[in-house]
């Protein structure tokens, strides 16, 4: 429910859901996250310009993890022992939210009344402060590789550089090109389908989220003539990421999601990833490993 000030409580405060952050804005103490220059993300200002990461997940995807005692480090060892390739039940749903203080998203687009905000972004407050939502990953376990949607707000400066934007079902604009001679100047309103607008007006939904585009989906590793197949978000693999956008792929990179002997990920399934994976799984990478159905989250947790 929106409040009054036209913010809305998250479920558990920022500052106190620690263990729902990936990324608890940046660190403790705050920092800029590392890919900022690749944004054009300031990286100073009050407060500290940072990016909260914040993942939820459906009941289904929850009772999978927790009832299967997955979610401890020994209960993953024990799982290793009897042979266990952890897999979700076609019905588990993950999401995974970026947020920036609203001062810093004034920093980071200059312009931006604070009616803007009000108008055109999902925010939250934490502590005093107020954070817009600007990046969405949804993965779906409908099918056996996972259905992964990146989204991003429209104005998002980077939001179809690199790789650009695709959405033959909500957008008007279904196809947008990158600009590839002046990365981080925006590509205006992502314009809704009538069948979408159907749709969101009958789930309810608050004009807000009219703000956000669904840059493109992935199904698969590769096209059928092996070209790999790519997904990135301006702000989750760019901003929050080391920059890459154009050599990200979600399901090539949770692939390697495993655990070994000891309940933990190898050396070798860590390794591979500052790499962006991206194609058709390498399998000597997961030797000596269990997989973890596409999900890296709580593997890189204490």
């Amino acid at each position: 429910m929106k409040k009054a000030d036209g913010t809305r409580p998250l479920a558990a405060t920022l500052s106190n859901a620690k263990a729902l952050l990936d990324v608890p804005c940046g660190g403790d103490p705050p920092k800029p996250p590392q890919g900022a220059a690749s944004g054009d993300f300031p990286t100073t200002g009050n407060p500290v310009p940072c990016i909260a990461e914040q993942v939820f997940r459906n009941r289904t995807n929850y009772n999978n993890i927790v009832n299967k005692h997955m979610n401890t480090q020994a209960g993953r060892a024990a799982a290793y022992r009897l042979g266990v390739q952890f897999e979700m039940d076609p019905d588990s749903v993950a999401i995974k939210g970026d947020w920036v203080p609203v001062p810093t998203l004034q920093q980071w687009i200059p312009g931006l009344s604070p009616a803007d905000v009000h108008n055109e972004y999902y925010t939250s407050e934490s502590n005093g402060t107020v954070y817009a939502l600007v990046g969405i990953h949804v993965a779906s376990r409908q099918n056996p590789n996972w259905v992964w949607g990146t989204f991003e707000h429209q104005r998002n400066p980077g939001r179809c550089d690199y790789m650009g934007c695709f959405d033959t079902y909500g957008a008007k604009n279904a196809v947008v090109l990158p600009n590839r001679k002046e990365f981080n100047k925006g590509y205006g309103a992502c314009e809704k389908t009538p069948a979408l607008k159907e749709l969101m007006q009958k789930a309810n939904l608050s004009p807000v989220w009219q703000n956000y585009c669904l840059k493109s989906t992935e199904v698969d590793f590769t096209a059928p003539d092996g070209t790999p197949y790519t997904l990135g978000n301006s702000v989750i693999e760019g901003i929050v990421g080391n920059g890459t956008v154009a050599a990200s792929s979600c399901i090539s990179c949770h692939k390697y999601a495993s655990y070994g002997q000891n309940g933990m990920p190898t050396a070798t399934a860590t390794n591979i990833l500052p790499f962006n994976p991206t194609g058709n799984p390498i399998p000597a990478v997961l030797n000596g490993s269990k997989t973890f159905a596409f999900n890296w989250g709580l593997l890189t947790q204490q």
